[in-house]
């Protein structure tokens, strides 16, 4: 999923849930509020294991684990 940077907490958690990666939105929002980790999520690209737990998802979110991609530039292109 990528999240852009103009995107809120609850765009971010609403858009896991449409996508399947969590089952429950609420129980995201709630475990993030309580944590308070709800304003530390950070925009980027994640791609998550299947059968993630939603603590290890707000964790893989305010941590950035985003997906690395190599880009290789053919010498002389900028």
């Amino acid at each position: 999923l990528i999240f852009p940077p103009k995107f809120g907490f609850q765009s971010i958690v609403d858009q896991m849930e449409e996508q399947g990666v969590i089952r429950n939105s609420i129980a995201v929002k709630l475990i993030a509020v309580v944590l308070k980790k709800a304003t530390r999520f950070k925009a980027g690209e994640y791609l998550f294991p299947p059968g993630i737990s939603a603590h290890q998802a707000v964790d893989m979110i305010v941590d950035g684990k985003v997906v690395m991609r190599k880009v290789t530039l053919p010498e002389g292109l900028t």
